[in-house]
């Protein structure tokens, strides 16, 4: 995904015991209701011990992701809606064309439905570093592979592929391995 301000977009801090997400935003702190919540995984982080979330104004519907609208988010989640008014401002200095119907929505569209499996890589590396996402969860800052040519692959197949990606094979492709 693309949110554009990811900073203004990642939930900051979760009490999973509680079930609170929690945004900080100048020293004031909202706690954002589930509803308006997903899980999302950073493309380049290799760090799994901690899982990340993002605010995501989006209903989806048969696959489809559309735009909640204010009124929805301002009836169904009053917190977040609250925390996304007190950015508004930052989320309009964004390049891009936001109206008063779509401010809040992500800076750019693609992704925003794909929850699937998928091996997941950074953008820059100059090694092989591919991970299996086996997690519902969106990606941002990075690259996802879930199929060859149109082939959605089953978690098999993307272990298979994972084990290939990272093996000296693709060093020695690369010219990585001397």
């Amino acid at each position: 995904i693309a949110t554009l301000k990811d900073n203004l977009y990642l939930i900051d801090s979760v009490d999973e015991q509680n079930g609170t997400f929690i945004k900080k935003f100048n020293n004031n702190f909202f706690e954002i209701e589930s509803n308006m919540v997903i899980p999302i995984e950073k493309g380049s982080n290799f760090n799994l011990k901690k899982n990340q979330y993002i605010i995501y104004p989006y209903n989806l519907v048969d696959g489809k992701a559309f735009l909640k609208s204010e009124q929805q988010i301002q009836l169904e989640s009053p917190n977040a809606f609250e925390y996304l008014l007190h950015v508004k401002s930052l989320l309009l200095q964004r390049s891009g064309k936001y109206s008063n119907d779509n401010w809040y929505q992500f800076g750019r569209t693609q992704a925003l439905t794909n929850f699937k499996e998928k091996i997941l890589f950074p953008t820059n590396t100059d090694k092989p570093q591919f991970r299996l996402s086996k997690c519902p969860s969106l990606f941002y800052n990075g690259y996802a592979i879930n199929g060859i040519k149109n082939v959605e692959l089953t978690q098999d197949g993307l272990e298979v592929l994972l084990i290939i990606l990272n093996s000296s094979l693709i060093y020695h492709e690369a010219g990585l391995l001397k």
